[in-house]
């Protein structure tokens, strides 16, 4: 099953280009090569239908472009350069705010902070699952919202079972498949708007009955029945035989949204009350996730927007695809990363993030086997591809020194602090910064740093060990890098200059002090020696500059296994980020197998990652729970 295509031009990934979406109105690029190469894309095609006599006039934004550039071949886009094709589905209790009026205001606010990696369709809830999220909208679950799905059930005994994967193949083996009228009219109207074939087929092989839903379900006993279209909800309660249910390729469906879509967000709007209430859960399609709900209210309509905007963004899980996994580490590639440019951006990853691990492995057919978090399991991101050292001495400013601040603007990694420096409209600029652990502040003037340029070494890093023995270890040495065949995993650094001492966040961090092509020597223990290593920064390319795209994450179960495994194209493994909304979790410790039996008077105590250190939280209460308050520790 491919949960990645997408239609491309130039090179890049344009809006959803299918009716309703609102998407096709806006493409964004991030790099003038880019749009260089859209723009000969779009010439080529305006220029094919001005040789067409028989064509409308090549205006490049008129229909006729649009409808050529919805012709071209679809094309697997690069992960970390391929936008979230993101549903908004809205539910509102009030006839006079609906989501007509919402849809314009909604997307703009989105647009301020997902213009670049989100493309958004944005609809109304359909009826059947509107109904079940209102019940319960933080009690989800895929099997639940999709139950209205029409779907083919066929008896397991049949005689060509195993050949029926999917509608074309009931055509070619099934003689009759039984149904209401109401189910085979939607069918019917589903061709009618111009569906594929596999649809028609289909109808003609439905046999309606005279009755309903529960009458139909009646005739499964019957000998003489082969196959019955209906609710999933109903397939999955068929049994003696047991129903194999194939799904038909229904457009607004729930199983078909999940497919053309990475994410989906429920918003039920309680326009009616005062103030007005928000509720917005994600669902990550591919896992079949959903994120904890996230509320807001509103007292009028422009609140309104931003209560909505606000709560989506809130509930928003980036996702990052795992890429390597050993027993203690992976790493991995961030959605999207590519693309973003915003150091505020809500879909980036940053060192200190927590992600929870997800797995996903299909049958032949795409249906999953197994899928979704993997129990007592957690990955911390420890590190990212840039290591960066300033290109031009600065007065001022030594080896070392961890830069906070540029004219009160915090920056974090080199590329920003450049930018910061650049941007400064004064001629002298305040830096602020920390040595050796206290915070300094000195003033630089723009012709001491207009030859600035951050650089780039190739290699990342990770600390271990408690406070007072803590050591900084190489953890990935990148090809083609200043690094490359000099540093080697495992390597604990020492020093780097005359300074020792320095941690991860030290090393990665821009330090300014060094010109660009000055020899920077790394002492560094390798085994039970100790080795010197020169090394000549490099600059940093533009694809490195926009944003964190690889990573590297430390791995931490509470069980043996769940990571590693063979790569093939039906396993899936994918993080999504912990985003913890409560000030206070509720823990209630049971007897395995039996939830009556609480374990009461339990300690539980909070264990350092990185060391052997525990701190005591509480005790398990009458009914075995323990609330657990939020600290600073993000695992």
């Amino acid at each position: 099953m491919n949960f990645n295509r997408t239609r491309m031009i130039g090179g890049r990934q344009l809006s959803p280009l299918h009716a309703g979406s609102g998407g096709a109105r806006r493409f964004t690029i991030s790099s003038v090569t880019l749009v260089w190469g859209v723009l000969l894309s779009l010439t080529g095609v305006a220029q094919a239908i001005q040789n067409d006599p028989s064509a409308p006039a090549a205006d490049p934004g008129s229909a006729a472009v649009v409808a050529a550039v919805a012709e071209q071949e679809e094309i697997e886009a690069p992960w970390d350069y391929s936008p979230y094709r993101v549903l908004v589905w809205i539910a509102s209790d009030s006839a006079k705010i609906g989501t007509r009026d919402l849809e314009k205001p909604l997307r703009e606010y989105l647009d301020r902070q997902f213009a670049a990696v989100w493309r958004v369709t944005i609809e109304s809830t359909p009826e059947s699952v509107a109904a079940v999220a209102s019940r319960s909208l933080g009690d989800l679950s895929f099997e639940a919202i999709s139950a209205a799905d029409s779907v083919i059930a066929v008896k397991r005994n049949h005689v060509d079972a195993a050949r029926l994967r999917s509608t074309a193949d009931v055509k070619t083996y099934v003689k009759e498949v039984l149904s209401t009228t109401s189910r085979t009219q939607s069918i019917q109207q589903q061709v009618a708007a111009g569906q594929e074939d596999a649809l028609a087929g289909l109808v003609a092989q439905i046999k309606n009955i005279d009755g309903d839903a529960l009458q139909l379900q009646r005739q499964w006993a019957d000998e003489s029945t082969e196959a019955m279209l209906v609710s999933r909800g109903m397939a999955m309660m068929l049994d003696d035989p047991e129903a194999k249910i194939i799904s038909p390729p229904i457009i607004g469906s729930v199983a078909d949204s999940a497919k053309q879509y990475d994410k989906i967000f429920f918003v039920d709007l309680a326009a009616a009350t005062r103030p007005m209430r928000v509720r917005v859960v994600e669902l990550d399609t591919l896992m079949q996730v959903f994120g904890p709900v996230v509320e807001g209210t509103a007292v009028g309509r422009e609140a309104l927007i931003s209560a909505m905007g606000s709560s989506i963004i809130r509930a928003f899980a980036p996702i990052v695809r795992i890429d390597d996994a050993g027993q203690k580490s992976a790493t991995g590639l961030v959605r999207a990363g590519g693309l973003i440019i915003d150091p505020a951006s809500p879909a980036r990853i940053e060192p200190g993030d927590v992600l929870v691990p997800n797995v996903r492995k299909d049958d032949r057919n795409g249906k999953p086997i197994s899928i979704g978090p993997i129990p007592w399991a957690y990955l911390i991101v420890v590190e990212n591809e840039m290591m960066s050292f300033g290109g031009a001495a600065v007065p001022g400013i030594e080896v070392a020194d961890k830069i906070i601040a540029v004219n009160g603007l915090p920056v974090a990694t080199a590329y920003e602090t450049l930018r910061s420096l650049r941007q400064s409209l004064t001629d002298e600029v305040n830096v602020a910064l920390e040595r050796g652990g206290k915070p300094l502040e000195v003033k630089v003037t723009r012709q001491q740093f207009a030859t600035l340029a951050p650089m780039y070494m190739g290699f990342t890093t990770t600390d271990k060990g408690p406070s007072d023995k803590r050591q900084t270890i190489v953890t990935s040495v990148l090809s083609d890098t200043p690094a490359a065949g000099q540093l080697k995993v495992g390597d604990v650094i020492v020093s780097v200059g005359k300074v020792t001492g320095l941690d991860s966040q030290a090393i990665r961090q821009l330090v300014v002090g060094s010109a660009p092509d000055q020899t920077l020597e790394f002492v560094v223990t390798r085994g039970d020696a100790t080795q010197t290593v020169s090394l000549v920064p490099s600059t940093l390319s533009d694809k490195e500059r926009r944003g964190v795209v690889a990573i590297e994450m430390d791995f931490h179960a509470g069980r043996a296994g769940g990571l590693q495994g063979r790569n093939n194209k039906r396993t899936f493994r994918m993080a999504l980020k912990a985003r913890p909304h409560y000030d206070e979790t509720m823990i209630r410790m049971h007897v395995r197998g039996n939830v009556n039996e609480p374990l009461i008077g339990y300690e539980l105590y909070e264990k350092a990652l990185h060391s052997k250190d525990m701190t005591f939280i509480g005790r398990t209460d009458w009914n075995g729970r323990l609330w657990m308050q939020r600290n600073e520790n993000p695992l």
